[in-house]
């Protein structure tokens, strides 16, 4: 039974908003808007060794399990353990009636 395994932790889904200026668009990271808050399974798809301008970096990647209906989208981001995650893929579930959201591991700076 799959129901019971949405029990495990709370989610909270923002969206970040893009604003416009003389330059072009920028992100409002102060400005998040609560999209929704939601209960949710989840699964480490594990840590890959990067480099990124001469410099070692370590990706920790998290998929989410949520019901069908929550409103989630890949400009979202969203809040789990104090942290902040991007969404990478939204991929939906029929079987299981849930939306597997693959996140990356990302800091924002208020």
């Amino acid at each position: 039974m799959k129901a019971g395994r949405l029990r495990e932790e709370k989610i909270t889904i923002y969206r970040l908003p893009v604003e416009m200026s003389n330059y072009g668009p920028y992100l409002d990271i102060k400005n998040l808007e609560l999209i929704c808050t939601t209960r949710a399974s989840k699964q480490y798809t594990g840590m890959t060794r990067t480099e990124d301008n001469d410099a070692l970096t370590f990706p920790v990647n998290i998929t989410f399990y949520v019901r069908s209906y929550v409103p989630v989208a890949e400009d979202h981001i969203i809040l789990w353990n104090n942290r902040y995650w991007r969404v990478l893929s939204v991929i939906p579930n029929k079987y299981y009636q849930d939306i597997e959201v693959g996140t990356e591991l990302i800091t924002l700076y208020k």
